[in-house]
C-alpha cells in the first residue's frame, strides 16, 4: 500500500488529497479590524483589570493591617513607656497579658524596644525586619504576607512618641479569600466596562475598516477598482480559467498627450478627464469584465471568457469610443483625447498576471511608437524592450566613461557669405558605429540623463568656443530649463571657459508646450530672462510646429527663431511654403528678431532665401557636422 498519499472525502462527496496544503480562509479588511479591536479590547481590559486587582490587594492588605494594629491595641490594652523596661514592675503585667495575646488561634506576637531589641518572647538570635526598622524609626504601620502568614508591624506610641513595636503574625487565609473576591470583582468589572465600550464603539470601528478597505482597494479619484483589487481579481481568473479552458486578456490602456491637457489646463482638469474617461470605459465593458485605474494615466481592463477576435472586438469598441469629445464642466472647450492600447492573452503570453502585465506593457509602448492605436504582443516586442534597455545602460556607461562627443554645425550668414556661428551636436559613436540623436536622446529623457547631458554639452561646447573664439549655439531640454539650478549651471560653464556671455546662444524648441501658460513655464521664462540679463542670448527652435509657437514666441524672451525644416523643404515647389516662410520672415523682423532658416540643402534654398531676407542658414546645404578638430578647416559649402 502506498502511504505516501491519503486522501478524504468532504462535503458533496469531493475527495481531496490530504498532502496538499491547506489554505486557511483570507480574512478581509472589516474582519481584521474586528479581530483588532476585540484583541485590543481584551487587552487593554486585561492591563486594567490586572491593575484594580493589584490596587485592590493593596488596599486590602493595608486595611488588614490597620485592622490588625486595633486589635493589638484591644487585646493589650493601654501601654506606657516603662511596660518596654524589663526591669520595671510593670512589665511583668503587661508580659502576662502578651502571653494571653499569644494563646489566640494562630495568633504570635513579638515586641521590640525602642533601641531595636527583642524584648519579648525571649530569643537568643532575634532577625530585625525592614517593617520593624520603619516602624520605630518613622513610625508606620507596614504589613506583608510572608511564609504563608499575614505579618503587620504596628508601632506603639505614648504621648506621640514611638516607645516600641509589635511585630504580629495571623493566618493569611482571611485576607487571600478578600483579595479573591476583590479581584474577581476587578476583572469581571473592568472585561463589562470595557466589552460596553467595544460594542458601542464596534458600529464606527466596522464602518471605518470598510471604508479603509474601500479606499486601499479602490481608486480614490475615479472610484474604480485599484491595483490591489485587481490582482486578486486576476488571480482567481486565471485560476478558473485554467480550470475552464476559456480565454483571458489583459488590456492596458494609455491616453495619448495627456500631459499636455495637464500642462495646459492645470491638474484640476486632468484630473476631471480621467474621471470622464473612466466612466465611459465601463460604458463599454461587458458584464464579468473588470476596469481598474492602474496609475496616472493608464488602465487596466482584465477580460474574461474571450479569445483572440473577441478581445479585438472590444478594443475596437474602446478605440471608437474616443472619437466622441469630452465635456469638463467649468471648461467651454470640449476635449478630444485618444488612447494606445497594448494587449496580452492568457496563456499564450504569460501564465501569471506579472508575465502578462510586462508582455501588455510591452505591446502598449509598440503602439505608441509606432501610432498603431492597439498592438498584440509578439515576441519581437520583447526584444524592442530589451534593446532599449541595453541602450539605455550603455548610454550611461558611455556618458560614465566620457564616451560621448560634440560635433559642430555651421551656420551661415546670408548677408556677409561668412561664418557666424556653429551649433553643437552631441555624438555617441557605440562600438565604432553612430547612434542618432533620436535614438538615444528619448532613452536619455527616461531614464532621467537628459540634465547631465545638458550639462556636459554646455561645459564643452562652451570651452571649445573660447579656444576657437566662435559663438556657438547650444541646446537645452524643457527639464534642464526648468532646473532651479540652470542659470548656475551656465554661469558656472562661461566662469570656468572664459566664454563671452554673448557669444554663447541657448536654444529652446517651441514644441511640448501648450497654448496658455503653464507654472512650469512660467519657472523657465523667469530662467531665460535671468539668462538675458547675464548676456546670454536665446533662440527659438523649430518655430512654426505645433499650435503654439506664436505663444511661445510672444511670452518667451528670444532673439531668433528658427524655422522648421519643412517650409524650407517646399521652397521652388509648393508656393504656400515659400508664402508661409515669407510671412514668418516678416514676423520675426517686424519683432526685431533673427530669423534662420533651418534644413537648407540646396542652392536655390540658399539664394531664395537671401533674396525673401532671410538672416541665417544651416543645413547639410551649408555645412555638415564635424568635429571640433576640423571645424575651422571645414570650408562651408560652395553654395556662396
Amino acid at each position: 500500500m502506498d502511504r505516501t498519499k491519503y486522501s478524504t472525502r468532504i462535503s458533496r462527496g469531493v475527495w481531496r488529497n490530504l498532502n496538499r496544503p491547506v489554505h486557511l480562509p483570507r480574512l478581509n479588511l472589516p474582519q481584521r479590524f474586528t479581530l483588532l479591536g476585540l484583541a485590543v479590547t481584551l487587552l487593554l481590559a486585561g492591563g486594567f483589570g490586572y491593575w484594580l486587582s493589584q490596587r485592590m490587594a493593596q488596599e486590602a492588605l493595608q486595611d488588614s493591617a490597620r485592622e490588625t494594629a486595633a486589635l493589638v491595641a484591644g487585646w493589650v490594652g493601654e501601654v506606657s513607656a516603662q511596660d518596654f523596661l524589663p526591669g520595671e514592675p510593670a512589665y511583668q503585667a503587661w508580659r502576662r497579658r502578651l502571653e494571653g495575646v499569644g494563646r489566640l488561634g494562630g495568633v504570635e506576637v513579638r515586641v521590640w524596644s525602642p533601641q531595636g531589641a527583642l524584648i519579648y518572647p525571649d530569643d537568643p538570635h532575634p532577625i530585625q525586619q525592614d517593617g520593624v526598622r520603619r516602624a520605630l524609626a518613622e513610625g508606620a504601620v507596614s504589613a506583608r504576607v510572608t511564609e504563608g502568614r499575614l505579618e503587620v508591624v504596628v508601632p506603639v506610641r505614648v504621648a506621640a512618641r514611638v516607645v516600641g513595636a509589635y511585630q504580629v503574625y495571623r493566618p493569611v487565609a482571611p485576607l487571600e479569600e478578600r483579595v479573591s473576591r476583590l479581584q474577581a470583582w476587578a476583572w469581571g468589572g473592568s472585561l463589562g466596562v470595557f466589552a460596553l465600550v467595544f460594542m458601542s464603539l464596534f458600529p464606527l470601528l466596522r464602518g471605518a475598516s470598510r471604508e479603509i478597505q474601500r479606499m486601499a482597494y479602490h481608486d480614490p479619484l475615479t472610484g474604480l477598482p485599484g491595483r490591489h483589487l485587481l490582482r486578486e481579481i486576476a488571480e482567481a481568473t486565471l485560476a478558473r480559467t485554467h480550470r475552464t479552458g476559456m480565454g483571458v486578456a489583459l488590456v492596458i490602456l494609455d491616453l495619448d498627450h495627456f500631459q499636455e491637457i495637464n500642462d495646459t489646463w492645470g491638474a484640476p482638469a486632468g484630473d476631471l478627464l480621467l474621471k470622464r474617461v473612466g466612466e465611459r470605459l465601463q460604458a463599454e465593458l461587458r458584464p464579468g469584465d473588470v476596469l481598474c485605474r492602474w496609475g496616472g494615466d493608464e488602465f487596466a481592463l482584465l477580460v474574461s471568457d474571450v479569445n483572440l477576435s473577441g478581445v479585438a472586438e472590444v478594443a475596437k469598441r474602446i478605440l471608437l469610443s474616443f472619437g466622441e469629445p469630452f465635456e469638463l464642466p467649468g471648461h467651454r472647450q470640449r476635449v478630444y483625447v485618444q488612447a494606445s492600447l497594448g494587449v496580452a492573452l492568457y496563456p499564450e503570453d504569460g501564465a501569471s498576471l506579472e508575465e502578462l502585465l510586462r508582455a501588455a506593457n510591452a505591446a502598449l509602448r509598440r503602439a505608441k511608437e509606432d501610432d498603431l492605436g492597439v498592438a498584440f504582443y509578439r515576441t519581437d516586442h520583447d526584444r524592442h524592450t530589451q534593446d532599449r534597455l541595453a541602450l539605455q545602460a550603455a548610454l550611461h556607461q558611455a556618458f560614465q566613461e566620457d564616451d560621448l562627443t560634440l560635433h559642430y554645425q555651421s551656420i551661415l550668414d546670408l548677408k556677409t557669405g561668412a561664418l557666424d556661428r556653429a551649433e553643437a551636436l552631441l555624438r555617441w559613436y557605440r562600438v565604432g558605429e553612430l547612434v542618432l540623436p533620436g535614438a538615444f536622446i528619448p532613452v536619455a529623457e527616461e531614464s532621467g540623463l537628459i540634465q547631465s547631458l545638458d550639462r556636459f554639452v554646455l561645459r564643452r561646447a562652451t570651452s571649445e568656443a573660447a579656444r576657437l573664439g566662435l559663438q556657438v549655439s547650444v541646446n537645452l531640454s524643457p527639464k534642464s530649463l526648468h532646473a532651479p539650478e540652470v542659470v548656475e549651471w551656465v554661469r558656472q560653464a562661461l566662469a570656468e571657459s572664459g566664454l563671452e556671455p554673448a557669444r554663447l546662444w541657448l536654444e529652446i524648441t517651441a514644441l511640448g508646450f501648450g497654448r496658455s501658460l503653464t507654472p512650469e513655464e512660467e519657472q523657465i521664462i523667469v530662467h531665460l530672462e535671468a539668462l538675458r540679463a547675464m548676456g546670454v542670448r536665446i533662440a527659438l527652435d523649430d518655430f512654426g510646429l505645433g499650435p503654439a509657437s506664436l505663444a511661445r514666441l510672444k511670452h518667451f524672451p528670444v532673439d531668433l527663431f528658427k524655422i522648421a525644416p519643412d517650409f524650407v523643404a517646399g521652397i521652388g515647389k509648393d508656393p504656400h511654403d515659400e508664402a508661409i516662410l515669407r510671412s514668418l520672415i516678416a514676423l520675426g523682423h517686424g519683432l526685431g528678431l533673427r530669423v534662420l532658416a533651418e534644413g537648407v540643402e540646396t542652392t536655390e534654398q540658399i539664394g531664395w532665401l537671401r533674396e525673401a531676407g532671410c538672416d541665417l542658414a544651416q543645413g547639410y546645404g551649408v555645412a555638415r557636422p564635424v568635429p571640433v578638430e576640423i571645424l575651422r578647416m571645414a570650408p562651408l559649402s560652395g553654395w556662396l
